[in-house]
């Protein structure tokens, strides 16, 4: 589980960086 955390909180970083661009 925790895995999939870290590979969310890594994904969510670039859609956000990406949606403020």
């Amino acid at each position: 589980m925790k895995t999939i955390a870290q590979n969310e909180e890594r994904r969510q970083p670039k859609i956000k960086t990406e949606m403020s661009g």
